[in-house]
């Protein structure tokens, strides 16, 4: 089983989820995939619109929807994609840090369960006060060793 890695340089948080690769596994190997060097990225809160930290991913060629999940649950990592109604292609993985759910600018959208958070969640919590209070955060994601 597959894990990644979720730092929060900025709050020294880190983090590790399994994938799910049985009910998710073509967004999963993706993933997996462009995870073979760690990815440096910015974290976005999308509060208070919704309980959501999220980042931005590569596009993936033909995903799937699978596992999909719309009413989130604290913990879950979901991979999003859609096209906006601009037509510009979006890519993101968001992480909930309440139950939250999937209602953005085109409707109601699942994303795809890809794994879930369920150890230091005290450290998230540092990571979402930090966002609430300061925004936008330096994240890096890796495979987990």
């Amino acid at each position: 089983m597959h894990k990644i890695r979720l730092i929060f340089p900025e709050c020294d948080v880190a983090v590790e989820t399994n994938l799910f690769e049985d009910k998710a596994p073509v967004s999963c190997k993706a993933l997996w995939q462009f995870l073979e060097k760690p990815m440096e990225t910015t974290l976005h809160n999308c509060w208070p619109a919704l309980p959501e930290l999220y980042f931005f991913i590569p596009e993936i060629e033909d995903l799937p929807y699978e596992n999909p999940v719309i009413f989130a649950t604290p913990g879950d990592l979901l991979l999003y994609h859609y096209i906006r109604p601009n037509g510009q292609k979006v890519f993101d993985i968001g992480i909930y840090y309440t139950k939250g759910y999937s209602l953005i600018e085109i409707g109601w959208l699942p994303g795809n369960g890809i794994g879930r958070i369920d150890e230091n969640l005290e450290g998230l919590r540092k990571v979402i006060a930090r966002a609430m209070l300061n925004g936008d955060q330096k994240l890096i994601v890796k495979r987990a060793e």
